[in-house]
């Protein structure tokens, strides 16, 4: 699994089903990563336009 790929799976996670940061699953980036980049996105750009980006990243099949 590629790199951005765990990113996206831990902010779905979080997302979808409102876990706390901390306990994202452990196969995934560490929790504080997934917390940094969300962040540094939210920075970068408007948020709605972020989330509609992940939440299209998360319908996507994934690829094994």
């Amino acid at each position: 699994m590629s790199a951005l790929r765990a990113l996206l799976n831990g902010l779905c996670d979080v997302i979808h089903y409102g876990i706390a940061w901390r306990i994202v699953p452990d196969d995934l980036l560490p929790w504080s990563a997934v917390h940094q980049h969300l962040v540094a996105g939210t920075q970068a750009c408007n948020l709605p336009a972020l989330l509609h980006m992940v939440a299209a990243a998360c319908r996507k099949p994934q690829q094994l």
